[in-house]
């Protein structure tokens, strides 16, 4: 799935299924949700593309675009006006030699010149990068991947331009094999390796989405490899110089796989994950996250929750119009095929966040049960906390930190040890920059109930009924725990069929 792109406050985008054919759209929204229509369904053949997986491009009223398959079956590069009309393929990828077959990413323009990549063809059948002017006429490819130690090899993100030189990343090729970022210029001399990815806990490994420029540094995310193997975000100067791992992402709360790019906006970085999140047990949702340009602040602005109301698995990169991020999820909403969301970056003022007020367990409670409740007072109306973060300690221990959702005000914590002391508090988080964290209360403390000895007291059966009839298939057995003073360790069910 690609990315929206602006014209105005109109949104433009693709789908890689759906449509009258069922091979992908070209569509339009206004930015306010309205105004939704498909500007072109296509069917393939060799008039017509299929499958796109990129973003378009807008130059003047024209949109170009690639799709994956579809010409002689091997993709296509298209144009097509705003209104949806004048859709023209101005390039059949053949996947000769001189040509490259399935293209996945999206297209740049330097003046009247158009950029792209495709997955394989070329010289070395490895991928390729390729020019060709806005009218379809003048398509050359500047550079054929060939893999091995010394080039890349199946690039499935976009390119990036400073002046006449091109930069990008493929998914394999380098000295490990496991992906690379590159340089080239617009003519196609001066081909270099920047970085080849190393799978390693302090680098990453098959880098799939788009490098953003900012200032001489290139950031960019990969979806796999780091310390926990779950994907990073790193940094690199533009002359191969300065390579550093600025966030390991972390299964499955952390958010993991990220599967595009990232966009920056008062120096601060955005992005999405297609999978974990804040709260969540499934790896299958997917996250919005920021992180400042230094690696610090990393924090989850969303996480998807598919719903009928959300998304979940979002694809491609984030667009951001005034104070609002825009994006795609592949999946959820009312209809299980995706979701187009925007998420509202804080415009408010800074500041620093109120202390919550803890509420129970009292300090110094004694008898607390070994599944305790912790409950604490939201205190922040002018400024709004990203989330909560619980802090709790066995005493003589260390913390275990633990994120919850903005807005929370309790957290159940289960697995405690029987006649131990255990510390708390509760901070709010802010954003990093402008709305600094709250302080730390005072911790609590709480001592949990001694086992104690003697006999537990039998539990009162409530349902079914005895000697009920026509119960459905399954069957939900329900009882009323009645030990106060002791603890049990487990319950026992035991249950039979007649005569058995």
């Amino acid at each position: 799935m690609g990315s929206l792109i602006a014209g105005g406050s109109t949104l433009y985008g693709m789908t890689e299924l759906g449509g009258a054919y069922g091979a992908g759209t070209i569509f339009k929204m206004n930015a306010d949700g309205t105004g939704y229509s498909i500007l072109h369904s296509f069917i393939g053949g060799s008039s017509d593309g299929c499958n796109p997986y990129g973003s378009l491009i807008l130059i003047d009223s024209a949109l170009y675009g690639l799709t994956f398959k579809g010409g002689s079956g091997h993709g296509t590069l298209f144009k097509i006006y705003t209104n949806g009309s004048g859709f023209t393929l101005l390039h059949s990828f053949s996947g000769d030699l001189s040509n490259g077959y399935y293209p996945y990413g999206s297209l740049i323009a330097i003046g009247s010149t158009l950029f792209g990549m495709t997955y394989y063809g070329g010289t070395n059948g490895a991928g390729t990068i390729f020019k060709i002017e806005t009218d379809g006429t003048g398509f050359s490819l500047i550079h054929s991947f060939a893999g091995g130690a010394s080039d890349g090899s199946n690039p499935t993100g976009s390119l990036k331009s400073f002046g006449s030189v091109l930069f990008g990343m493929t998914q394999y090729g380098g000295t490990n094999n496991t992906g690379t970022i590159f340089k080239i210029n617009t003519n196609g001399t001066g081909f270099m390796l920047l970085h080849s990815f190393t799978n390693t806990v302090i680098d990453g490994t098959q880098a799939n989405g788009d490098l953003l420029l900012s200032g001489a540094t290139l950031y960019g995310m990969t979806p796999n490899g780091g310390l926990n193997g779950a994907g990073i975000i790193f940094k690199i100067n533009m002359n191969g110089t300065g390579f550093a791992l600025l966030h390991s992402f972390n299964w499955p709360s952390d958010g993991y796989y990220p599967n595009g790019s990232l966009i920056e906006f008062n120096n601060v970085l955005y992005g999405m994950t297609v999978n974990g999140g804040v709260g969540v047990s499934s790896s299958t949702t997917g996250t919005i996250f920021q992180i400042n340009k230094n690696g610090t602040g990393y924090l989850i602005l969303h996480t998807f929750a598919n719903s009928g109301s959300d998304g979940i698995q979002p694809q491609g990169d984030l667009l951001l119009i005034g104070s609002k991020l825009y994006g795609m999820a592949s999946g959820g909403g009312a209809h299980n095929c995706g979701v187009i969301f925007s998420q509202t970056i804080q415009s408010q003022g800074g500041g620093t966040l109120k202390i919550p007020i803890l509420i129970s367990p009292a300090n110094n409670a004694i008898n607390q049960l070994l599944l305790v409740t912790l409950k604490w007072t939201d205190t922040n109306t002018s400024l709004q906390e990203l989330h909560y973060v619980v802090r709790m300690k066995l005493e003589g221990g260390v913390y275990a930190y633990t994120t919850l959702a903005a807005n929370t005000v309790q957290y159940i914590k289960s697995g405690l040890l029987h006649s131990k002391k255990y510390y708390w508090s509760v901070a709010a988080w802010g954003n990093g920059t402008t709305i600094k964290n709250s302080a730390w209360p005072a911790d609590r403390n709480f001592t949990t109930q001694s086992q104690g000895t003697g006999t537990l007291k039998m539990p009162v059966l409530i349902s079914p009924a005895n000697n009920a009839i026509n119960q459905p298939l399954p069957v939900t057995l329900k009882w009323t725990d009645t030990n106060t003073s002791l603890q049990e360790l487990h319950y026992v069910v035991r249950m039979k069929l007649e005569g058995g």
